[in-house]
């Protein structure tokens, strides 16, 4: 069911005690909704505010990072071992700790349905880094990109 096609109030409250109760009682796209809902009627200081903001903007600058350099951590080499990490992905470059791995994130390209932080981790790290290492950010025509 589209999410527009039945929007009276008392259907959407009624969808709204439903997701309260279980949230996967109802379609993603409402649960996605509700969940931004949920989260904007939150009272939340402005300190933690701008921790969560840094915190978003350090999952989207790492997401940066591994389509930047994702290769270079990429195991390509059957005679030598492959490398464990790089020093320009990790995590607390970019204001993440082990504290933030079990933390949800919504990356707006990457895992717009949220996910982990180790999640995320791991789905760049195989789409980026695997035997074949994956790198296009030099390719200037966006369509081809």
């Amino acid at each position: 069911m589209d999410i527009f096609s039945n929007t009276g109030h008392q259907w959407l409250e009624q969808q709204y005690l439903r997701w309260r109760e279980n949230p996967d009682s109802v379609s993603s796209d409402l649960r996605a909704f509700f969940t931004g809902f949920a989260l904007g009627d939150s009272t939340i200081s402005e300190g933690d505010a701008i921790e969560l903001a840094r915190k978003h903007a350090g999952v989207e600058m790492l997401i940066q990072r591994y389509r930047e350099l994702g290769h270079l951590q990429a195991c390509t080499d059957p005679l030598t071992p492959c490398p464990t990490g790089h020093p320009a992905l990790a995590p607390e470059n970019f204001g993440l700790g082990p504290e933030d791995m079990g933390k949800t994130f919504y990356p707006r390209d990457f895992a717009p349905g949220g996910a982990t932080l180790q999640q995320i981790i791991d789905r760049l790290r195989a789409t980026y880094c695997r035997t074949i290492g994956v790198e296009y950010m030099h390719i200037q025509d966006f369509a081809q990109r």
